[in-house]
């Protein structure tokens, strides 16, 4: 299966014109981080389902692809703002999963020092 995918990323040609500027690994890169995403959001929920974090959670399973696809041409610098269903473009962009999920259990060493939640 991972030949398998490599061959399709690889193969430019199958690709959108606007995904052709980007490298064969800067697009594994992508798969990679929506695989974080995705997993992300699934730990996210176990953890909500078994009560640990409380509050509202807003889960934005299967549109992982949408975050990188928005999140991909922006510069380092760019800034980004979501409603709900953020968790995937704050990843995206490039926040770190530890400190989000700090964030979730009310830690200090979260974004918004464990008052934020999930959003």
């Amino acid at each position: 299966m991972a030949g398998a995918s490599k061959a399709v990323v690889d193969s430019r040609a199958n690709l959108p014109f606007v995904y052709r500027q980007y490298r064969p690994e800067q697009l594994r890169q992508v798969l990679h981080k929506m695989y974080l995403i995705r997993r992300f959001e699934e730990g996210a929920e176990e953890c909500y389902m078994r009560g640990l974090i409380h509050g509202t959670m807003h889960l934005s399973i299967g549109q992982e692809a949408s975050a990188m696809g928005i999140c991909m041409p922006l510069a380092e610098d760019d800034q980004i703002t979501s409603t709900h269903r953020g968790h995937g473009h704050c990843i995206a962009k490039g926040a770190e999963v530890s400190r989000m999920f700090a964030e979730f259990f009310g830690k200090t060493t979260g974004y918004c020092k464990g008052r934020g939640g999930s959003m």
